[in-house]
């Protein structure tokens, strides 16, 4: 997950937040528009992964 700094103009990476199975292979993500949730679409496996965003303290929970 990344953050855009508005002060320097850079992506500064917030953390590795969004965990998947090892053979997934995720492919795309989109947010909900409130940001609130993520949806992501495994490739391989041809799941779907819905996870919670809590964007205050940086932290994803998978529902």
């Amino acid at each position: 997950v990344y953050r855009f700094n508005d002060a320097n103009r850079k992506v500064n990476l917030v953390g590795n937040c969004i965990k998947t199975e090892a053979d997934a292979k995720p492919h795309h993500i989109i947010f909900h528009p409130n940001k609130s949730l993520a949806f992501l679409r495994n490739e391989l496996n041809s799941t779907t992964n819905v996870y919670r965003i809590h964007v205050l303290c940086e932290q994803s929970e998978y529902l």
